[in-house]
Protein backbone atom coordinates (compact mmCIF):
# COMPACT_ATOMS: atom_id res chain seq x y z
CA UNK A 1 0.00 0.00 0.00
CA UNK A 2 2.85 2.36 0.79
CA UNK A 3 4.25 1.84 -2.71
CA UNK A 4 1.00 3.11 -4.19
CA UNK A 5 1.16 6.36 -2.23
CA UNK A 6 4.88 6.73 -2.88
CA UNK A 7 4.38 6.27 -6.61
CA UNK A 8 1.52 8.74 -6.65
CA UNK A 9 3.55 11.34 -4.76
CA UNK A 10 6.54 10.83 -7.02
CA UNK A 11 4.38 11.13 -10.13
CA UNK A 12 2.78 14.32 -8.85
CA UNK A 13 6.15 15.81 -7.98
CA UNK A 14 7.72 14.96 -11.33
CA UNK A 15 4.73 15.81 -13.50
CA UNK A 16 3.37 18.77 -11.57
CA UNK A 17 5.51 21.39 -13.28
CA UNK A 18 4.70 20.20 -16.78
CA UNK A 19 0.99 19.97 -15.97
CA UNK A 20 1.01 23.46 -14.48
CA UNK A 21 2.53 24.72 -17.73
CA UNK A 22 -0.18 22.96 -19.75
CA UNK A 23 2.20 20.39 -21.26
CA UNK A 24 -0.22 17.52 -20.86
CA UNK A 25 1.16 15.67 -23.88
CA UNK A 26 4.49 15.41 -22.10
CA UNK A 27 2.88 14.22 -18.88
CA UNK A 28 0.82 11.53 -20.60
CA UNK A 29 3.72 10.52 -22.82
CA UNK A 30 5.96 9.98 -19.81
CA UNK A 31 3.20 8.08 -18.03
CA UNK A 32 2.75 5.81 -21.05
CA UNK A 33 6.51 5.25 -21.28
CA UNK A 34 6.64 4.35 -17.58
CA UNK A 35 3.68 1.97 -17.92
CA UNK A 36 5.48 -0.31 -20.38
CA UNK A 37 8.34 -1.50 -18.12
CA UNK A 38 5.98 -1.66 -15.14
CA UNK A 39 3.62 -3.90 -17.10
CA UNK A 40 6.49 -6.15 -18.15
CA UNK A 41 7.65 -6.39 -14.52
CA UNK A 42 4.13 -7.32 -13.34
CA UNK A 43 3.70 -9.97 -16.03
CA UNK A 44 7.07 -11.54 -15.25
CA UNK A 45 6.35 -11.43 -11.53
CA UNK A 46 2.97 -13.08 -11.97
CA UNK A 47 4.45 -15.80 -14.15
CA UNK A 48 7.14 -16.50 -11.59
CA UNK A 49 4.68 -16.50 -8.71
CA UNK A 50 2.21 -18.84 -10.41
CA UNK A 51 5.03 -21.15 -11.55
CA UNK A 52 6.05 -21.71 -7.93
CA UNK A 53 2.56 -22.28 -6.66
Amino acid sequence: MAALFTGSALGAALGGGAAADGRFGTVFGLAAAAAVPLTVAVVLGCRRFTAHG
